[in-house]
């Protein structure tokens, strides 16, 4: 086993549009693949689900579906 960091926190985000795995808060769907888009939305690559953090302008009557806890690369997982 490495000793490298392998999860993110969301003071850092991936570069945009390059897909990712995700641990959200919800039971059904704990982790997702997912990528961040040109308003900073987390958008699921599978679904049209989203979560848009509070640094971005909040979409008109639209509410997240999921929140990210953190995040990591799935090339760095693809090493484990």
């Amino acid at each position: 086993m490495t000793d490298k960091k392998i999860w993110h926190d969301l003071r850092t985000k991936p570069e945009k549009w390059e897909h990712v795995l995700v641990l959200t808060g919800i039971a059904r769907y704990p982790h997702r693949i997912c990528f961040v888009n040109d308003m900073g939305w987390w958008m699921d690559a599978t679904k049209t689900s989203f979560f848009y953090p509070k640094s971005c302008n909040k979409p008109p009557h639209k509410t997240n579906d999921f929140k990210v806890k953190r995040w990591a690369y799935i090339k760095d997982l693809e090493q484990l």
